[in-house]
């Protein structure tokens, strides 16, 4: 169908225009000497020099995850609304097949009781059927890219077609199936919503102690012992750098698991990835800020 063609075209696009959303910071940042610097820790890993370079590290990550993730957050709704208006023709269907004269009847009549893109669907099926005669042909045509809880859900249809006299019957179970499930569905997702917000917690809380830590060591290093040495001003800042990667990587694991969860579509999590490393980065720079100054 040129409908998911179509979709796949603008996921490329939004992938290109990250590109060169990554490409255009990198020369804004070159306009601004010092703004990211990395150091080396443990000699091995680099790591971004200070609480300036780390936002400016996450605003090139933000600028290029933007686009790809309003791309797949747009395709994430389009499969939402074909989910939830396949469960909705479901509901209505059966009261018009059992009414209409033959099956295209019926499909044409039902197609006008829901929205775009299942009604461009629904009416495909209706006009190759009418042209082939092959319902369970037509339906894999129209179908066969559809998102799979959307075709096993329609696949009703063709399964009612072959069922003959009982079709009324199959169709009425199948209704009060469709029913059950947007019911259900609905409240685990509202419930599944306010769990979110834990993770959001944790990360933030992340945040906000590393740049806590940081800062208490950095305070508690002008007070070595005698004949101790204490942490160096280049090691905090090398600590505060890591401690951001770490943040990545929890926001990465966390994104991912929200993406899956809640909305059981994994390119998500970068939607929820740039949400999450923005949230943390930014709370622990301003608590490294409020507890030690600007110049770490």
């Amino acid at each position: 169908m040129s409908y998911w063609k179509g979709r796949n075209i603008t996921k490329a696009f939004y992938a290109a225009l990250g590109i060169a959303l990554v490409l255009d910071g990198l020369l804004l940042l070159q306009m601004v000497p010092g703004a990211l610097r990395f150091t080396l820790y443990d000699n091995m890993l680099p790591v971004p020099y200070g609480a300036v370079s780390i936002l400016s590290l996450e605003a090139i990550i933000v600028l290029a995850l933007i686009p790809p993730a309003i791309a797949f957050r747009r395709g994430h709704e389009v499969i939402t609304d074909l989910k939830y208006q396949s469960r909705i023709f479901l509901q209505v269907y059966p009261s018009i097949a059992a009414s209409a004269q033959s099956t295209v009847e019926a499909l044409s009549a039902s197609a006008s009781l829901v929205e775009r893109p299942l009604r461009d669907l629904i009416r495909a099926l209706a006009n190759s059927y009418r042209l082939t005669g092959d319902l369970e042909g037509s339906f894999r045509r129209v179908f066969g890219d559809a998102p799979r809880d959307v075709r096993i859900l329609l696949s009703a249809i063709p399964v009612a077609g072959r069922s003959g006299g009982r079709a009324k019957e199959v169709l009425e179970v199948i209704s009060r199936y469709a029913a059950e499930l947007d019911r259900m569905e609905y409240t685990l997702f509202n419930r599944l919503r306010s769990y979110a917000m834990v993770v959001y917690m944790g990360v933030a809380v992340y945040g906000v102690v590393t740049g806590v830590g940081v800062s208490v060591a950095s305070t508690f290093s002008g007070f070595a012992l005698p004949g101790s040495q204490g942490l160096s001003p280049l090691t905090l800042v090398q600590m505060l750098g890591f401690m951001y990667y770490a943040l990545l990587v929890l926001s990465a694991a966390s994104a991912y698991v929200l993406a899956k969860i809640i909305d059981d579509y994994a390119p998500r999590s970068l939607e929820y990835f740039a949400f999450l490393s923005a949230l943390g980065s930014t709370l622990m720079v301003i608590s490294v800020a409020a507890m030690h100054g600007p110049g770490l």
